[in-house]
């Protein structure tokens, strides 16, 4: 768990080193905001994890926060 989300700005993270296993931090407070949202956010990180590994990894984060966002747009990975 992170610190608790405010309303302009919810902080979701996927933390670890390339090729090792990630911990996604979320805010405590979650839950308390619409559920597809969180779900669409937590979808990102969950892209992120899949970028670390080893079989998959891609350095460039530019290119990880791209496709993450295409992949929150777009549902093609997690329809």
């Amino acid at each position: 768990m992170r610190e608790k989300a405010k309303p302009e700005f919810i902080l979701m993270t996927t933390e670890g080193a390339l090729g090792e296993p990630q911990i996604i931090r979320i805010p405590e407070n979650t839950f308390k905001y619409p559920l597809h949202l969180m779900l669409n956010l937590l979808l990102h990180e969950m892209i992120h994890m899949g970028q670390k590994m080893t079989e998959n990894l891609i350095e460039d984060k530019n290119e990880r926060e791209w496709q993450a966002y295409y992949e929150m747009l777009f549902h093609k990975t997690f329809p």
